[in-house]
């Protein structure tokens, strides 16, 4: 008779056996008998109904494990792989390449470790296993509780891609684009790359994996913040800590966390010459004052000069007023140039003050950017930190060189350097320039007439009038060169008295004549005759001898004046006067013979 044996699933796999939960057959039995027939159909119940608790077990723990992250014991190591029993039922192997360096060297057969069911039953039987996903899935979705929470996290930026940095978020790469790397602009963003930073999740799609993140928006935050606490302690006067932001040329902005203040050029240091860049970088640490402070604009005006000491507090301690001291050219300008006598003092010589020679100086022509000279203190103002100082008091004074070989009734020959609206500058010995006013050109003509006389390059002979060598003035006169002959001559000259002159020169406004002895006078147009036709006075020529009347004579000016209309008239009315007495004594000697033949 053939025997029945019967077969039980367990554990996955197929077992050949007796036993069941709770029934157990101890010897073979035969199918004819009946109660053999009843004892297998109650076997066969309870097989069924343990084969479908085993099932169902199997099943449920399937389905609640697979896509879960849970904790295995690791049973063994091999080259390559490890094998995690994840339950008492099922094992799976994961590769030693998911772990990171250090991980694997904490490895241990007992150990925990972390693993991801991608699936619970693969090709093999076994469980496919992940230790990288699983500490993805970690990470991620620390990640999207931070993203709905809105909470800054910590990552480190891996390098350079196209529109910005990649960042490692814990095992998770999110891009973090450049228009978020800084509160600003930067140009260089490979600086941040290797460092750890702050970063706030502004977008991100679980399905592509994709994380989008911001440094910038952190930074605003923390600055805010910053910025709120800054303003609420800050009081002018105040010494702060600040970062370089930016240079200008006309100074720099410092970052005093959160809000950030200009500090002027003008503050930097007492040395007014100094270049921002000589004294700042960017990115440097810097302590600076508070000058000024508006709340309500958040303006902050920092200074770093007010952190040293003030030179000009000691200026008349370190320089004496007359004292000759060494400088070094700073700056020129137009009207004179800046040099400077120690650190953070400097002191202007006026143009006026650079030679005793030229009265209109280029300060070019004298000194050079970076000369050192000796120059000679004037005058010291520590109210308004200005100092005036002399290059010419450092040399001989040429005004008193000039007074001892060329004193006061001297003459001398100059040549005519330059024709102005006021005189004539004129080149004097030792290279002095000076003027000569309109006013002492000429005793008789007019100041305009005699001044365009002259040119530049034409040889003068000059009187000295005055010298002071305190006010630097030399007094010169070309009228006073003849002022002897000329006066001899004026002397004999009575006003109406009839002259005779050489005409020297003719104008438009009249024509000049020489008297003899210098004696010179000016006939304007409107004396040449008695009508306004014959007033013209290119009708005379130079050198011709007319003859008129003096009309008037003054002996402090030295000027005649002469009229040939006046003298022409007065020839008139002679001539009529004569007329007229021979008409007259003519009617009076008929008159006589009328009367004698009457009687």
């Amino acid at each position: 008779m053939r025997k029945k044996r019967y077969i039980i699933y367990t554990n996955r796999q197929w077992c050949r056996g007796n036993v069941l939960e709770n029934c157990m057959l101890s010897k073979d039995f035969d199918n004819n008998s009946q109660k053999n027939r009843e004892a297998e159909s109650i076997l066969e119940k309870n097989f069924e109904d343990a084969f479908k608790a085993l099932l169902e077990d199997t099943l449920k723990d399937q389905k609640n494990l697979e896509g879960k992250i849970v904790k295995g014991r690791i049973v063994s190591i091999d080259h390559d792989a490890i094998i995690v029993n994840v339950s008492s039922k099922s094992e799976g192997r994961v590769l030693l390449k998911e772990f990171g360096d250090a991980e694997r060297e904490a490895l241990r057969v007992g150990g925990q470790v972390d693993v991801y069911i991608e699936r619970y039953e693969g090709r093999d039987g076994g469980m496919i296993l992940s230790h990288q996903k699983a500490i993805q899935e970690v990470t991620w979705m620390k990640l999207a509780q931070a993203f709905e929470e809105k909470k800054p996290i910590s990552g480190k930026i891996l390098g350079m891609v196209k529109g910005g940095l990649s960042v490692d978020l814990g095992g998770t790469v999110a891009f973090l684009p450049g228009s978020q790397v800084d509160i600003r602009p930067s140009r260089d963003s490979g600086e941040l790359v290797g460092t750890d930073q702050m970063f706030l999740i502004v977008k991100i799609d679980e399905a592509r994996g994709n994380i989008v993140v911001s440094r910038r928006a952190v930074l605003e935050e923390e600055r805010a913040s910053d910025k709120a606490r800054l303003l609420s302690e800050l009081k002018q006067g105040m010494i702060v800590e600040g970062v370089v932001k930016n240079l200008a040329p006309y100074g720099a902005f410092i970052d005093l966390g959160g809000i950030d203040g200009l500090l002027h050029v003008s503050d930097l240091s007492y040395n007014k010459r100094v270049n921002v860049e000589d004294v700042l970088r960017v990115g440097q640490t810097v302590k600076v004052m508070v000058i000024r402070f508006n709340r309500e604009n958040e303006r902050i005006s920092l200074g770093l000069r007010q952190l040293e000491k003030d030179p000009w507090q000691t200026i008349h301690e370190m320089h004496k007023v007359g004292s000759i001291v060494t400088a070094t050219i700073t700056n020129i300008t137009e009207y004179g140039a800046f040099a400077e006598l120690s650190e953070g003092i400097e002191g202007l010589i006026h143009a006026r003050e650079m030679t005793w020679h030229k009265k209109d100086v280029v300060p070019t022509e004298v000194v050079s950017q970076k000369d050192e000279v000796k120059v000679m203190i004037l005058e010291i103002d520590a109210t308004k930190r200005r100092i005036s100082l002399g290059l010419k008091q450092c040399t001989e004074n040429l005004f008193e060189v000039f007074s001892k070989h060329h004193p006061v009734g001297s003459q001398l020959e100059a040549e005519v350097k330059g024709v102005t609206e006021f005189g004539l500058l004129v080149t004097l010995p030792y290279g002095i320039e000076f003027a000569v006013h309109k006013s002492e050109l000429s005793w008789t003509l007019p100041s305009d007439e005699a001044l365009s006389r002259y040119h530049v390059g034409q040889k003068v002979q000059l009187k000295v009038t005055k010298i002071s060598c305190e006010e630097e003035f030399i007094g010169l006169s070309i009228k006073q060169v003849s002022s002897d002959a000329s006066m001899e001559r004026l002397q004999s000259i009575e006003k109406g008295q009839n002259v005779k002159a050489r005409i020297v020169r003719i104008a438009d406004s009249g024509i000049e004549v020489d008297l003899g002895d210098g004696a010179l006078s000016f006939i304007s147009r409107s004396e040449l005759a008695e009508d306004a036709v014959h007033q013209n006075p290119h009708s005379f020529k130079v050198g011709d001898m007319i003859e008129a009347k003096v009309m008037k004579v003054n002996a402090k000016t030295q000027q005649i004046l002469l009229s040939i209309k006046a003298l022409d008239l007065e020839e008139r009315s002679r001539i009529l006067s004569e007329y007229m007495g021979e008409k007259e004594s003519s009617f009076c000697s008929a008159l006589d013979r009328a009367l004698e033949q009457k009687e």
